[in-house]
């Protein structure tokens, strides 16, 4: 049985085993653009005024979006 008070929010540039995953578990999904911390904090405000548990979805920086800093 869906739960209706859980909510996965879920950043644009998560792996496809991720995504995969959520879409199995039919778990109601938003997507923040990434590394926009104030659309993630936007989402899950939304979330807590519907009630909702929220869980935040990320997976690590992948070897394509590493940047090395000198």
């Amino acid at each position: 049985m869906r739960n209706y008070f859980i909510l996965s929010i879920s950043d644009r540039n998560n792996h496809a085993s991720l995504i995969l995953g959520l879409r199995l578990a039919r778990v109601p999904v938003r997507v923040f653009r990434h590394n926009d911390a104030r659309h993630l904090e936007q989402l899950a405000r939304h979330a807590r005024a519907e009630n909702k548990w929220t869980n935040i979805v990320i997976n690590e920086t992948l070897q394509e979006d590493a940047v090395i800093v000198d």
